[in-house]
Formats: structure tokens, C-alpha cells, sequence
């Protein structure tokens, strides 16, 4: 099942599309970190992430079938989605000029429907962003991935 869609339970658009995705994946080109079947390979968009966010995500979560594409906030929109397809989008929880609420309600607003992923500093209480992330974008499956070391994420170390 393709992650962005308006219809979250898949349709004919999506069976159509498989093809579609596949060549899309081909023209993208094969990552260095991509260790399986591209066939296979889920999209997963980083957005603005520093290489200390980068070594918590593979540390914490499955990332061997990821096919990455690194981009920036601001580029975030439909169009974006549409040209990359990804079924998982990560961020840091908090950065300069944007935080993982603003990247919900960009997602939300372009009509995504995969994943979300924000990766910051172990917080007190994640359920209160967990619940402003669902008024926003219930629709989105949400993950925090957490860290002790928030200042060297913070610094981009």
C-alpha cells in the first residue's frame, strides 16, 4: 500500500501506480544504503536531519530498507511527495525554523498518509506531542525517536 494517497485503505489508482513507483524508484537511482530488494525498498525523505540525527535513526529504527532522500523543510509540499512517494518522513522534533508540528501540518496539508518520525532528546512527557501531532494529522502514524545526546543533534555534530 502507497502511503500518499487522499484514500488511506488503497484503490485502483494505487495498483495502477505499482509500476509507476517501481520506475520511479529505478530513476532515483540505488543508494549506498539501501542493503535490500530496491523492489521492495520503502522511500524515506529525511528532512534537514545533522549526522548525529542520522546515527540515532539507523541506531533506533529499521533503516536497511530505506531508499533516503535528504531535503529541506521549505521544499516540503505536494509536488515534493508526489515526485518521491516516500512512506516514511523523518525530522527532528525541534530545529531552527521549523519543528515536528509544522512538518505534521505540511504533511497533513499535501495529503500524506505514511509515517512520521521525529528524532530529538528523551522528553519528560512524549505524549503531549504525540497528541498535538494527532490534532493536526491524526491520519499520521507518529514515532519519536529519542536520544540523550540533544545537544550534539541540537549543534548538527
Amino acid at each position: 500500500m502507497r502511503s500518499r494517497r487522499k484514500d488511506p485503505e488503497g484503490s485502483k489508482g494505487d495498483l495502477l501506480s505499482m509500476h509507476d513507483d517501481y520506475e520511479g524508484r529505478l530513476a532515483m537511482g540505488t543508494p549506498a544504503n539501501l542493503n535490500g530488494d530496491l523492489k521492495t525498498a520503502r522511500v524515506a525523505l529525511y528532512l534537514q536531519l545533522s549526522d548525529c540525527q542520522h546515527a540515532v535513526v539507523a541506531r533506533n529504527a529499521a533503516t536497511e530498507d530505506l531508499l533516503i532522500q535528504s531535503v529541506d523543510f521549505a521544499a516540503l509540499n505536494e509536488t515534493l511527495l508526489d515526485k518521491f512517494r516516500p512512506e516514511v518522513v523523518v525530522a527532528p522534533l525541534f530545529s531552527e525554523g521549523f519543528d515536528i508540528v509544522d512538518v505534521a501540518e505540511a504533511l497533513s496539508f499535501a495529503g500524506f498518509f505514511g509515517e512520521l518520525w521525529a528524532v530529538g532528546p528523551d522528553l519528560p512527557n512524549p505524549g503531549l506531542i504525540e497528541r498535538e501531532i494527532r490534532e493536526f494529522a491524526g491520519h499520521i502514524q507518529f514515532r519519536i525517536i529519542s536520544d540523550p545526546r540533544a545537544a550534539q543533534m541540537a549543534s548538527g555534530h
